[in-house]
């Protein structure tokens, strides 16, 4: 983690998800089984405050989300049982093929996507080629979202938070933006973080002790939102030890197909802001970066799964099955509504699902026959959201410093008759109490 992040080459485009005709399972759960800005927690920062003009952004340009394929390998019981260990063949980078087992006629056998990856590869080579594109666009002021999705057990926590000498992508997009804004001289940098779950359909903030639910809600100004904790953070170190004191309230569980399943969906999210440290014309650029790591899709037949078990897993295939739902609604040229509303979710994360996000799919998938329907099931997802467009934009706000006796002597060339009455604090006080505040913290930063 300590080397720098060399530039990503981009991928060059080609058709994606199956590279022969594929059936598409989109109202099929898996088996057994926006103008508003990516917002967890209520955004008390500039971009929030819509007393400066959003200014344009030229260079935003539809895009397609980036779908990486991980096949990890054999696990003890896979490799313990009397089928054949693989059904698998992976042919990097692009493609995977289904070689044994209960085929599927020819044009279902092969998956091809913007990166696929053996079982020899490192969560590094998945992070350089799939994922450090996403974060180096947040700190100049585009949202990114980054989605760990699989069957249970098949390698997206390991993936996202990483274990023993194989850090996951979780660590190195921190040590990335760290390292990035340090790169940047010209600019000054604030990074604040949150940590959030979605268990059976409750949102429960992860960044204190309790746990009561959190309700989503939806502002004019703030987008759609959760009233959650956010924890400033100054270092790669205070943000990694805040995101994992979030992961280690998370809600865990043994089952028959891992001692440690994730029985809810975790968003950790950053938050960076930015501006001009002299000079500029006081324009501030607000960005998030999500990483989500989905609970895993269970089959009963699988995890053997009973009483509180069971109940978890049928809320989480449902919300899965919600999200593949919205990610056909939105690849789809004749849809004409997507309802992010059935699940907590596609709801929280409506902003980057409906566009205004660059977004990355990493599906791990296991290469066994025993799971040759799950297998599947995600390769199909994963075809799904190749076809879903995003167009991501610079977020930035231009914050007027209007001195406060210009804006006084304003309201007092108001005509008496048509002025209504004024309360004790109007929109204009709070919005330039907000951008004194705003600008003390900023100076404060410059100063050190």
């Amino acid at each position: 983690m300590s080397d720098a992040t060399p530039p990503v080459t981009p991928v060059p485009r080609r058709r994606r998800g199956a590279s022969l005709p594929v059936e598409d399972a989109a109202e099929v759960p898996p088996p057994g089984m926006s103008p508003a800005r990516p917002s967890i927690g209520r955004r008390r920062s500039l971009r929030s405050q819509r007393s400066g003009a959003s200014l344009p952004d030229e260079d935003a340009a539809d895009e397609a989300i980036h779908v990486t394929v991980r096949m990890r390998p054999p696990n003890a019981r896979e490799s313990a049982s009397d089928a054949p260990p693989r059904v698998w063949s992976v042919h990097p980078p692009h493609s995977l093929q289904l070689t044994a087992g209960d085929a599927p006629p020819a044009g279902h056998r092969v998956f091809t996507f913007d990166r696929v990856y053996d079982e020899t590869s490192s969560t590094a080579q998945i992070y350089l080629g799939s994922v450090a594109g996403i974060v180096a666009s947040v700190l100049d002021g585009k949202h990114g979202t980054i989605f760990a999705y699989g069957q249970t057990a098949s390698g997206k926590t390991h993936t996202i938070q990483g274990g023993g000498e194989d850090a996951g992508v979780l660590p190195r997009a921190a040590a990335d933006l760290f390292r990035g804004a340090a790169a940047c001289p010209d600019r000054v940098f604030a990074l604040r973080c949150a940590v959030v779950e979605i268990y059976q359909e409750e949102v429960r903030d992860l960044l204190v002790p309790e746990r009561a639910p959190l309700a989503v809600r939806e502002d004019p100004k703030t987008g759609v939102h959760v009233n959650c904790t956010e924890t400033v953070v100054d270092d790669c170190a205070s943000l990694l030890a805040a995101l994992g004191a979030g992961a280690a309230q998370r809600s865990v569980a043994a089952t028959g197909m891992n001692e440690h399943s994730s029985r809810s969906h975790t968003i950790f999210r950053v938050t960076v802001e930015s501006r001009a440290k002299e000079g500029g014309d006081g324009s501030v650029r607000t960005a998030a970066l999500n990483l989500v790591d989905l609970a895993g899709s269970e089959s009963v037949r699988h995890t053997g799964a009973t009483g509180e078990r069971q109940k978890e897993g049928g809320r989480i295939n449902q919300s899965l099955l919600t999200l593949s739902r919205v990610l056909t609604a939105r690849g789809s040229p004749t849809a004409t509504h997507v309802n992010f509303r059935d699940s907590k979710l596609t709801r929280l994360l409506q902003p980057s699902l409906a566009g205004d996000a660059r977004v990355a799919l990493l599906c791990c998938v296991s290469p066994s026959p025993l799971f040759l329907e799950e297998t599947r099931s995600t390769l199909q997802f994963a075809a799904r959201a190749t076809r879903v467009r995003t167009r991501a934009k610079v977020n930035e706000v231009r914050v007027p410093q209007l001195p406060v006796a210009v804006e006084d002597t304003v309201q007092l060339e108001a005509p008496v008759a048509e002025s209504p009455p004024i309360p004790e604090a109007t929109a204009s006080d709070l919005e330039r109490q907000e951008r004194e505040r705003v600008q003390e913290r900023v100076n404060e930063k410059i100063s050190q």
